[in-house]
């Protein structure tokens, strides 16, 4: 998905060995071990939940113009992969996937995109991250970079790249093993990277949600071209 789209449109390993025990492991080996921990407990994680919300701070970078956008907004999502993706500035939008669509609204240009959801879903989108439906163990080549306190960064690379994403980057909470940050990296070097924070685990939704009804007067596009 291009960075134009997503704008209109954010784990150490358990170790319970002893000390003793690791010496004389070789550190590939041993960051192996780690990395597949993390994996594990994401992967379970993910499938436990029912629905998450939280605040989301994005960062787009464009790769040739240099240009920096930030955007906040807010982030709910609800199992299977039902999503709101509010953002509240620079602009208003709204992302909205349903059962069977996925809209996006322009207040300020009174217009809405209807897109078909495997548009969205079935391709390596900051969403399918975000939501869980990514999968970590089986659609990428995963090694650890880093751990800090109770956060790790692992580096992904697609087994299958595809032009919108060639690498990406995700920091998971130690503490909840749900993902904290997600950095993705296009064929042309553009950066669309999302941090979310105030994250709450299983939290009281409304049916209206995850469903989008234009207002009168918006201009609807429907089943607009596969989003590069």
């Amino acid at each position: 998905m291009s960075l134009t789209f997503l704008k209109r449109c954010a784990c150490i390993a358990i170790i319970a060995s002893l000390f003793v025990c690791l010496l004389g492991v070789p550190q590939a080996a041993l960051a192996a071990s780690k990395t597949q921990d993390v994996l594990v407990a994401v992967q379970k994680k993910y499938e436990s939940v029912k629905g998450l919300s939280a605040d989301i701070t994005q960062v787009l970078t464009n790769a040739s113009s240099g240009k920096v956008e930030n955007r906040t907004g807010t982030l709910k999502f609800q199992q299977p992969a039902l999503i709101r993706w509010k953002t509240l500035t620079p602009e208003p939008e709204l992302l909205v996937v349903g059962k069977e669509k996925v809209w996006e609204y322009f207040p300020e240009e009174e217009t809405a995109y209807v897109y078909e959801r495997k548009q969205v879903i079935g391709s390596k989108t900051m969403l399918r991250f975000l939501s869980g439906q990514a999968r970590l163990d089986e659609d990428f080549a995963v090694s650890l970079v880093d751990e800090k306190g109770a956060s790790v960064k692992l580096e992904l690379v697609p087994n299958e790249p595809e032009p919108n994403l060639v690498q990406a980057f995700v920091w998971v909470d130690t503490q909840n093993w749900l993902l904290e940050r997600v950095q993705l990296i296009d064929f042309f070097g553009n950066v669309n990277d999302v941090t979310m924070s105030k994250v709450q685990e299983n939290p009281s939704f409304v049916q209206d949600d995850f469903r989008f009804t234009p207002p009168k007067g918006t201009e609807l596009v429907t089943n607009p071209a596969q989003p590069q």
